[in-house]
Formats: C-alpha cells, structure tokens, sequence
C-alpha cells in the first residue's frame, strides 16, 4: 500500500513538473504578434458561370502609409498548380480592398497567392498568404 501512495506521489510530482515547464516557459517569453505592421489578411474566392472572383481585405496597422500586393490566381491541372491571372493593387492608406474577376474558368481546385509590403513608421514588412479552393 505505501508503495502505490508512493508512486502515485512520485507520478503526480513528475506530471506536475511537465506540466509547469512550459507555462514557467510562457511567462519568461511571451508571445509575440505574427506581423509587425499588418493587422489581417482575409481571401476569398467563389465562382459562377466559369467565373472566379477573388477578393482580398489586407488591413495594416494604425500609421501604415503604403500597402501593396501582387496576386497570382493557379488551376490545380496536370498534378500542379497552372498560372491562369496575376494582377497587382495598392493602397496609400492602412486598408487595401481588392477584388478581380477572371473569365474561362472551369471547375476545379484554384489557389490564391498573395504577397503582401506594408510600410508602416518608415519600415517595410513583407507576408505571403495563399487560399485553396475547390470551386
């Protein structure tokens, strides 16, 4: 009997240090944001009567002076993804709303590429996002 107390003692303290390490861990090292100078990146696609419309909302952080994107819209076709559109949008204030409708596309499974620069308080900061769809 003393020596299952004991055990069940020892595995509680072990289970106990696991457990704390990384909260100890946590409160030396917070978390920090995932981007400096942009606040959100929000894509989307749909698409009707063999047209997809893509659409994106890239809001930056407040003093964000200049955002600009370049987009590539890919058809997953041949076991890789197709370029079929690439366009380019900006904005000189700290929201860039685009939207871009492109013809001659059949069903499939369409990616959305985005490269995002934010310049914000006179530093850039660059940040990929995609979106994959089946449409």
């Amino acid at each position: 009997m003393k020596k299952r107390i004991l055990v069940f003692i020892l595995c509680v303290g072990v289970l106990g240090s696991t457990i704390g390490m990384p909260l100890a861990s946590a409160a030396t090292h917070p978390i920090q944001p995932l981007w400096s100078n942009l606040q959100s990146i929000a894509l989307s696609m749909s698409r009707s009567n063999n047209v997809v419309t893509s659409s994106s909302t890239v809001i930056g952080e407040p003093g964000t002076t200049r955002i600009t994107a370049s987009f590539t819209l890919e058809r997953w076709e041949n076991n890789r993804y197709q370029q079929v559109d690439t366009w380019s949008a900006s904005s000189n204030s700290a929201a860039l709303l685009n939207t871009r409708t492109t013809s001659n596309c059949p069903a499939g499974t369409y990616r959305l590429r985005v490269t995002v620069t934010v310049t914000r308080n006179g530093t850039t900061e660059t940040v990929p996002d995609s979106l994959v769809r089946v449409l």
